[in-house]
């Protein structure tokens, strides 16, 4: 019986020590103002857009299956909320007119959730970049983060597959070979960085002409 109770100890008591350690850390090491919650049901914030300019446009969710996508027309001074993470996880919505051309990106990538609801706004929106993988081997596409990392993973790329991106600035995306498995790629070799400075609207790199 006294053997019973100690593995019923170790069975449940363990694992609840731990939670409860790891959530007293976290409020420990909390930033002021920040949302530091390990509860994965917590980790969905929402941005506003804010359509600035003086005719409607129509927001587009491109992180998911078409289906499943968040499809917004904003009419000209309007705003809607985009959902996005706030755990480093990369979230692309496409804005365009009514007609179909393309007036740019939002990464909304966050890595600590605001004080305040975040607004972007559409005219201020980024070039919205296409990386294919013309090459014969698997790579990994990472953004630089510019935080307390070098870079946070976005995706990998099998060759003839393609990815769109919100580029802001130069060399803002790494492009490396991806090692190890699917569910858990690590970058190898560098490839190259993109988007190069460029201020169109859209844009398109293929891997093998990437440089470093």
């Amino acid at each position: 019986m006294r053997r019973g109770c100690i593995w019923l100890v170790l069975l449940f008591g363990v694992p609840f020590a731990l939670l409860l350690g790891l959530a007293v850390f976290a409020e420990l090491t909390c930033p002021k103002g920040a949302d530091c919650s390990i509860d994965p049901t917590e980790q969905t914030m929402n941005v506003r857009v804010l359509n600035d300019t003086t005719r409607t446009v129509v927001v587009n969710q491109m992180s998911c299956p078409p289906e499943s996508c968040e499809h917004e027309m904003v009419a000209a001074g309007g705003s809607v909320e985009a959902g996005t993470s706030d755990r480093g996880a990369e979230n692309l919505y496409r804005v365009s007119d009514q007609t179909g051309n393309v007036l740019g990106c939002f990464p909304l990538l966050y890595f600590r959730r605001p004080a305040a609801e975040p607004t972007v706004r559409v005219s201020l929106a980024n070039q919205c970049l296409t990386i294919t993988n013309d090459t014969k081997r698997k790579v990994l596409v990472e953004l630089r983060c510019e935080m307390d990392c070098d870079f946070e993973q976005v995706g990998t790329l099998d060759f003839g597959n393609a990815m769109v991106v919100g580029a802001s600035s130069a060399n803002q995306y790494r492009v490396s070979e991806a090692n190890g498995p699917s569910f858990w790629p690590t970058p190898g070799r560098i490839l190259g960085y993109a988007p190069q400075a460029s201020e169109a609207v859209t844009g398109s790199v293929r891997v093998s002409a990437l440089t470093q």
